[in-house]
C-alpha cells in the first residue's frame, strides 16, 4: 500500500491545513480553478486508468 499525506500552506496567510490520508493513489498535480477561484488536486488511482478532482475549499 502507498500512502501519501498532503498539508496545504497559503504562505500569504501562513494558514495551513492537513489534507486526510490517501492511500493508493498518484498525486498527479494542483491547479486553480477558473470559474471559482478554488485549487484543486488531481489525483490518479494506481491500480486502474481514470483520475479524482479533490476540490480544496473553506466552505
Amino acid at each position: 500500500m502507498n500512502y501519501a499525506r498532503f498539508i496545504i500552506c497559503n504562505p500569504a496567510t501562513r494558514q495551513y491545513a492537513p489534507l486526510p490520508l490517501l492511500s493508493d493513489f498518484i498525486f498527479l498535480g494542483m491547479y486553480p480553478h477558473g470559474p471559482t477561484g478554488e485549487y484543486r488536486l488531481l489525483l490518479g488511482p494506481e491500480a486502474q486508468d481514470g483520475c479524482y478532482v479533490y476540490t480544496l475549499s473553506t466552505h
